[in-house]
């Protein structure tokens, strides 16, 4: 055995004992560098199987992008050699991904999802997963009529092999009624999460973030008090979340908890500023700038918070101006969604922002 294979195979083995994350991707990271200096395509194609999940799963969908277009072109140059579909699944992650960046095109997403159905097509699949993928990307780019064509297409659908599990298809058209602003229907899928049943981590944080916006619109605070104890534990501690971790931030500070909503800032935003999808830095700080304004408005001036050295608005004596730091955040988001809203072709983001301070006028 070759040096370059031994520390690929050392690499890889040690990656093998981590959870997905940004420990485990770094190192699958070494791994294909080794095996490209070494212009070893099968370890290459093995490691980068490997990453694309530890990237999911860690917050770097850019990195995931870029190791699996390599991965489809080799499936492309030697079906014999690399089976299409073994990476035909993780494909669906890519092209959802995508979304979460507005220098990526309305076309580029569209060929995308042109090419994800061609070859499901071929695979053999009733398309159910792909109906409800094309749902999911309708959502992030803020097409409800669309969105409905493809929540339509995935009720007709069979299973299949390719298809997501229950609960899996539970969340997203959650998602899609969240989106909808169907709050009583988005919060009966939830149902099992308001009850405290977990049957993945990953949905019950993300659901119990997306509950607490709506469930304070409705006036439930007990229940929405129960999705932030129970749910901010799960997404609390892997840059992914950093979106869900600004729904928690927003709820906070349109309930006016101020030293619990001020420790999140002071934790999160250091991350979301670094953030690899300019959609989670957008969410993160948007909630933000309720935050700050909302806090402001309730008669606050200045808020003592650790915000990164390098941070654009400077303290004095170890305290930040409300008013300075709610226009910071307001500047950043209202650029951000101009970017967002001119890929996506509408003005939702705009109208977002312009919600919030509706809500931030709340009582």
């Amino acid at each position: 055995m070759s040096d370059h294979v031994a520390e690929i195979e050392k690499l890889m083995a040690e990656a093998d004992g981590l959870k997905d994350g940004p420990a485990k991707a770094a190192i699958l990271e070494q791994a294909v560098a080794i095996a490209d200096t070494h212009q070893d395509v099968k370890r290459g194609y093995a490691a980068r199987k490997k990453l694309l999940p530890a990237c999911l799963d860690s917050g770097q969908p850019d990195l995931m992008l870029v190791a699996y277009s390599w991965c489809l072109a080799q499936c492309d140059r030697d079906p014999s050699q690399f089976n299409l579909d073994d990476i035909l699944w993780e494909y669906r992650w890519v092209v959802s991904e995508m979304t979460t960046f507005p220098a990526v095109s309305r076309p580029q997403i569209e060929d995308a999802l042109a090419d994800i159905t061609r070859r499901y097509l071929a695979a053999g699949s009733t398309l159910r997963p792909i109906h409800l993928l094309a749902m999911n990307v309708r959502n992030s780019l803020k097409d409800k009529p669309a969105a409905t064509a493809c929540y339509e297409r995935w009720q007709g659908a069979a299973r299949d092999k390719y298809s997501d599990d229950a609960e899996t298809e539970r969340a997203f058209v959650a998602d899609y009624y969240f989106f909808l602003e169907m709050y009583a229907e988005a919060i009966q899928m939830c149902d099992p999460i308001l009850k405290g049943k977990m049957k993945s981590e990953h949905f019950f944080g993300s659901d119990c973030a997306d509950l607490l916006y709506p469930l304070w619109k409705l006036g439930r605070k007990d229940d929405a008090d129960r999705c932030h104890k129970k749910g901010y534990r799960y997404v609390a501690w892997n840059p992914r979340y950093v979106d869900c971790c600004g729904d928690h931030v927003e709820y906070l500070a349109l309930v006016s908890d101020w030293p619990r909503v001020t420790r999140l800032v002071e934790k999160h935003l250091p991350v979301a500023l670094l953030a690899r999808k300019p959609n989670d830095r957008l969410l993160f700080l948007r909630a933000c700038y309720v935050w700050a304004e909302r806090m402001r408005r309730a008669g606050h001036a200045t808020v003592a918070v650790g915000l990164p050295s390098d941070f654009p608005v400077v303290a004095t004596d170890g305290k930040y101006d409300l008013a300075e730091l709610a226009a910071w955040f307001r500047a950043d988001v209202a650029t951000a969604s101009v970017a967002f809203d001119a890929r996506n072709g509408n003005d939702w983001f705009a109208m977002r922002l312009a919600r919030c301070d509706e809500d931030i006028a709340a009582p």
